[in-house]
């Protein structure tokens, strides 16, 4: 780079004539009026001049595509996954304080990040064991009369032709977000102040629009000021000298590969006061998105302190710098969102893109004995069908009768019951009253699309399929063809509801044209808010047709109101989908009549129609089967939905004797605590 003395001028020594806007001036038509702050203002304007050109074009270069990432395969050693000692006994210090950084939570969720990130800090901090904050980006649709201010603190960044480093002052907020009336802190890094372009950061009018950024300030620079400045607040916190009464960080947990780089500031940390560094766990929640994510070199150089630090080259391939594989090591512990999916990745069963990227960290974290497998849960919140508002609204909640039996389910069967090896059967005391019957209020649901024009007079009586999701490759939208030829033949109605991804949307919209009997296609946030918890109550099916998936979150969410799956099974929905028996026993389930009702005992265990693409058709057959067996006997239906409910609610993130995902994490967190402190 060009340091300012390399800029000069010639001043004349002879007088010469200007144009007359300049000679009006006086300054050029008298060289005796030529001083040296005259130099000096004319060399700061040249200076100013070429830094902006340079900017200009260092943005140009910055913003241009990026050509392909190329990388050697290779073969890896055969290493044995070894999951999680769930049944030792949980010894983490109570009150232990745990800071979980992510982009979405709570009213800042565009996904199942922000609903899985909610849904486990709520159950944290449920079991009083620890002490659960939360930092999130402060984004500007996020208004509160309740939002404190905490601290002033400030970044470096390099800025200019000379790239000196440049003070960037922020500001972090404080909100208490309550969940089921358990309060969670949530911090809010806020944009710079008074700081361009930084001061466009986290702009955003709906939660919608929390990936993008603003014209001005490149997506890589709004994700590197998250990461240091976020950095920099959790160990003014984790600092003794912070003296604040909330100070103290004894663990931190990072969400996603777009928060990865925080384990390298906290690691690698310059300012030698801060001698209580807390303890890492990173979470990968996705094997694909997450592992492409990287920065360009000079866009990390721009935030580094040290632009020589040599920790970081492992991690740069062709020009970029990957997150997920630098925050795996750099972690004290690395989970994924899925036990069967860690231990497919560890004995190498799993290809995937970019594999090579990662795969050398996630072997040393395995062969450390600090990589773990930790299926997410499920909590119904504000989703739960028992409570939501808007079915509330029209009184076609799902009846308290069917909770009070779930509920006893729940917390009094065999934890293996609902195992598909399990021969345990399932009781349900069932009430002759068809307002005590979830089957009504589904009914009630589609009676109600019906006269709103969002259903067909028809769907009373044949089924209705629903899916819901991005409109991505990925998501398995190529099948959706076939599937409609299918639901066609057998006169099933198939409702999509899901946002434009890379997956045409013209093709998704002419499916509705080619099939308008059959097929209706929802594409807008808004058209999705006012409607799909009314179809996901009317439902009788979910399609969930993924080629790939960490968890099945929209499956989970389709047993929940009481809709067996329709799915390929792939990835973390296999590890809670039962397919269908090929071969149906005639005594799955008995009816025994009773004076208030009937005692109905099942013995299936299934709650999907698993499918390759060559058995797409065979599943399919397979539900509109049992629909049409169901439809002539109330209690068997209802089994069969109370069935589907019972799944879901068993998958919740706390369950009894301390097992659960969240005491999974907990058992972490100790085990990061004590590496941490074995190495510090």
């Amino acid at each position: 780079m060009a340091s300012d003395d390399h800029f000069s001028i010639a001043v004349p020594r002879q007088p010469f004539s200007y144009p007359p806007a300049f000679q009006h001036a006086g300054l050029f038509t008298n060289p005796r009026k030529w001083s040296w702050w005259h130099l000096l203002t004319v060399a700061i304007a040249l200076l100013a001049l070429a830094e902006a050109f340079f900017v200009l074009i260092a943005n140009a270069r910055l913003q241009a595509k990026l050509s392909p990432i190329r990388v050697d395969l290779r073969e890896y050693p055969s290493i044995q996954y070894h999951p999680l000692d769930t049944k030792k006994p949980l010894n983490l210090p109570k009150n232990t304080r745990v800071y979980h950084v992510a982009k979405e939570f709570g009213p800042a969720s565009m996904g199942g990040m922000g609903m899985i990130l909610t849904a486990i800090t709520t159950a944290q901090q449920q079991t009083g064991l620890v002490q659960v904050s939360v930092v999130l980006p402060y984004y500007s649709f996020l208004k509160s009369d309740h939002i404190e201010f905490v601290v002033n603190l400030a970044v470096d960044v390099r800025e200019g032709w000379s790239q000196r480093p440049v003070s960037v002052p922020f500001q972090v907020s404080r909100l208490e977000f309550l969940v089921d009336n358990v309060p969670i802190p949530v911090y809010l890094i806020g944009p710079a102040q008074r700081h361009s372009p930084f001061d466009l950061a986290f702009q955003a009018s709906d939660a919608l629009q929390i990936y993008y950024s603003p014209k001005g300030l490149p997506q890589e620079w709004k994700d590197l000021y998250f990461v240091k400045a976020a950095a920099a607040f959790l160990l003014h916190q984790a600092s003794a000298k912070s003296g604040e009464t909330d100070s103290g960080v004894d663990l931190v947990h990072l969400h996603g590969a777009t928060n990865a780089y925080i384990a390298y500031w906290l690691t690698h940390r310059s300012n030698p006061r801060h001698t209580r560094s807390p303890a890492i766990v990173y979470t990968l929640h996705d094997y694909l998105d997450e592992l492409e994510y990287s920065n360009t070199i000079p866009n990390v150089h721009k935030f580094l302190d040290n632009t020589n630090d040599t920790n970081l080259q492992r991690y740069m391939h062709q020009g970029r710098l990957f997150m997920s594989s630098l925050a795996i090591d750099q972690a004290n512990v690395a989970t994924f969102v899925s036990r069967a999916m860690a231990q497919d990745l560890v004995e190498d069963k799993l290809d995937f893109h970019y594999k090579d990227l990662v795969m050398d960290s996630i072997l040393r974290k395995t062969e450390q004995g600090r990589f773990f497998g930790v299926t997410n849960g499920v909590d119904p919140g504000l989703l739960n069908p028992f409570i939501n508002s808007q079915l509330t609204l029209y009184n076609f909640q799902y009846p308290a009768f069917a909770r009070r039996l779930l509920d006893q389910h729940v917390f009094q069967q065999h934890p293996d019951a609902l195992s598909s090896e399990s021969d345990i059967p399932i009781s349900w005391s069932l009430s002759s009253n068809a307002e005590d019957l979830v089957s009504t209020a589904k009914k009630r649901a589609k009676e109600w699309l019906i006269g709103k024009d969002m259903l067909k007079e028809q769907d009373l009586d044949r089924p209705v399929v629903l899916y819901v999701g991005r409109f991505q490759y990925n998501k398995g939208l190529e099948i959706f063809d076939e599937a409609c030829q299918y639901f066609a033949r057998f006169n099933m109605m198939f409702v999509i509801i899901g946002q434009p991804n890379n997956y045409p949307l013209q093709w998704v919209k002419a499916l509705e044209d080619r099939y308008p009997k059959h097929v209706k296609v929802m594409s807008t946030l808004e058209e999705q808010l006012e409607w799909l918890v009314y179809y996901r109550a009317a439902a009788d099916f979910v399609f969930v047709p993924s080629l790939t998936e960490s968890f099945g979150l929209v499956a989970v969410e389709g047993l929940l109101f009481g809709a067996p799956v329709i799915s390929t099974g792939v990835g973390g929905l296999g590890e809670f989908l039962i397919d269908r028996p090929s071969q149906r026993s005639a005594d799955l389930v008995t009816v025994q009549p009773t004076a208030s009702g009937a005692t109905v005992v099942g013995h299936a265990k299934y709650n999907a129609y698993i499918f390759q693409p060559s058995t797409l058709e065979a599943s399919i057959a397979d539900a509109h089967q049992d629909y049409q067996r169901y439809r002539g006997d109330c209690y068997l239906h209802e089994e069969s939905i109370l069935r589907m409910m019972l799944n879901a609610f068993s998958l919740g993130w706390s369950r009894s004797g301390q097992q659960g995902p969240v005491y999974d994490y907990l058992r972490l967190y100790e085990l990061a605590i004590s590496d941490h402190a074995s190495k510090t």
